[in-house]
């Protein structure tokens, strides 16, 4: 990841660019004005069909901190793996573009992870409309600061409803902790969390900020807001099944929160793609109703796992069961 005869910072920030003109200029500036400034912002230009290639050159001849990479497009995973390549931080965090952070978001993150001795910083986020308004439905508890060792961080990334969330975006991460990870250009979806999974495998300590210092832009258009295809959807399900036995592996006891956190994406994302559009082609549609069926099929299959499950209670079986059966 490090370049020689280049200065290190203390703090890389990864933001992949692709379609977000609306919202880039937000992002970019909230970044701009940390309280912390020790930190290089890095832009890749995921071949951008709209304005954004051009505001990514205006911001860095603006701001020397920030390096712009243009590529073709190849998605967000070769994106930011193009960054961790470039990154000198000895702190890595990763920015979406169209989300944007509070103006001491860093300074607390690294303050606390060095006084502590940690290995990841965690920052609690908002869900928030294009206006900046918290959602209705999707408001959150914050609290104090919590101190979680490998188990915990484990744990509570299958917090439902969720916690510290199994993403990149609102986390920072020592370089060490990412040597030789990147993330995986095979698959478009949950590939944040199939490389988050790897990384926690490498911690002992982390620290989360229990304060919504990042806010997290939910609009039309967005990756898990209409921007992929079910097949990638139909297919993230296996990294979260993946997970789910892989921490069987490493901590017995946490299965049947890594199995529920599994069913539970299954159902949800199931019936977020679950519509067909009326425009489609009858080749589509077709598709789109046999990758459905699958879906359906994945959820019937694991319902003896859902009876045995200690997590859920019986009105949560039964309700996974019934969407299993009936979509």
């Amino acid at each position: 990841m490090k370049k020689e005869n280049v200065k290190d910072v203390k703090l890389s920030i990864i933001v992949p660019v692709y379609k977000v003109e609306k919202y880039l200029r937000k992002c970019i500036d909230s970044i701009l004005e940390q309280s912390f400034e020790d930190f290089e912002l890095i832009l890749i230009d995921d071949g951008s069909p709209d304005n954004c290639p051009m505001i990514c050159d205006e911001y860095a001849q603006k701001d020397s901190r920030i390096k712009v990479i243009h590529q073709e497009n190849a998605g967000v995973s070769r994106a930011r793996n193009r960054g961790l390549k470039m990154a000198t931080g000895q702190w890595i965090g990763f920015v979406d573009s169209d989300d944007y952070i509070e103006k001491t978001a860093y300074e607390q993150l690294i303050e606390n992870a060095e006084i502590n001795n940690c290995d990841v910083a965690i920052m609690d986020f908002a869900y928030v409309d294009e206006c900046g308004l918290t959602i209705l439905g999707k408001e959150r508890t914050y609290g104090d600061m919590l101190l979680l060792d490998q188990k915990k961080v484990v744990e509570m990334q299958f917090d439902i409803p969720l916690s510290i969330r199994l993403v990149m975006f609102n986390k920072i991460f020592k370089r060490e902790i990412l040597d030789g990870l990147f993330f995986d250009e095979s698959i478009k979806c949950a590939e944040d969390t199939l490389l988050l999974s790897q990384c926690v495998e490498r911690i002992n300590k982390a620290v989360f900020i229990r304060q919504p210092l990042y806010y997290n832009v939910q609009r039309e258009g967005s990756a898990m807001h209409g921007g992929l295809k079910i097949i990638d959807i139909a297919k993230s399900l296996d990294i979260h099944k993946q997970i789910a036995l892989r921490t069987s592996e490493l901590f017995p006891e946490l299965y049947d929160s890594a199995f529920y956190y599994y069913i539970d994406s299954c159902v949800w994302k199931m019936r977020a793609y679950g519509k067909v559009n009326s425009e489609w082609s009858k080749e589509m549609i077709m598709d789109h109703k046999r990758i459905y069926k699958s879906m359906k099929k994945r959820i019937i299959q694991e319902i003896p796992g859902i009876l045995r499950c200690k997590k859920m209670s019986l009105k949560q079986k039964l309700h996974f069961i019934i969407i299993g059966v009936t979509g």
